[in-house]
């Protein structure tokens, strides 16, 4: 007997890649983090990685391009708040790569191989999601010019190399 032909089936379609561990099968980045000295961030890499291939996790990525930020200018009074609304995958995004020192870690840990082991924390972020990863490279390249100024340094680097995102639409000075 002959099988019919469904033209509503895909059969030559790869299946989903989702639940899995960006890091631990990622021979090529093991080797360079090794070759780097960023190695002994390898641990939390691992972690990270599989956090990052997981199905919720890909599904933030999706949703935060696809509910782009929108900018407010006024409140439904007619008062001028120039607020920006991002959906709340974003803020879970941004939560999930600050709170791994994405935007941090050279600054913050002088280990030999750091800035191996943030590009490696940043590869990892790109194949989940590319939209937040502006904030975090801008706060990441921001640093070196904060430090010009000593007083501009004293009272924005604690709270730009804090791991704690604070997603609140409010004054800076309040701000973790």
């Amino acid at each position: 007997m002959k099988k019919e032909f469904n033209f509503n089936e895909s059969v030559n379609q790869a299946s989903t890649l989702e639940n899995y561990n960006l890091f631990s099968g990622d021979k090529p980045l093991k080797n360079a983090l090794k070759a780097n000295h960023g190695d002994w961030l390898n641990n939390k890499l691992e972690t990270y990685g599989e956090i990052l291939g997981k199905a919720e996790t890909i599904e933030l990525g999706n949703l935060a391009n696809t509910f782009t930020p929108v900018l407010k200018t006024h409140d439904k009074y007619g008062n001028r708040i120039d607020a920006v609304e991002f959906h709340s995958a974003y803020h879970e995004l941004m939560t999930l790569g600050i709170g791994n020192e994405c935007h941090s870690l050279p600054w913050t840990n002088s280990k030999k191989g750091a800035y191996a082991a943030r590009a490696a924390l940043m590869y990892l972020r790109h194949q989940t999601d590319e939209g937040t990863s502006c904030p975090i490279t801008m706060t990441f390249a921001v640093i070196p010019s904060l430090k010009i100024d000593e007083s501009i340094a004293k009272e924005w680097l604690p709270r730009i190399l804090s791991s704690e995102y604070d997603a609140r639409f409010i004054p800076y000075f309040d701000k973790k």
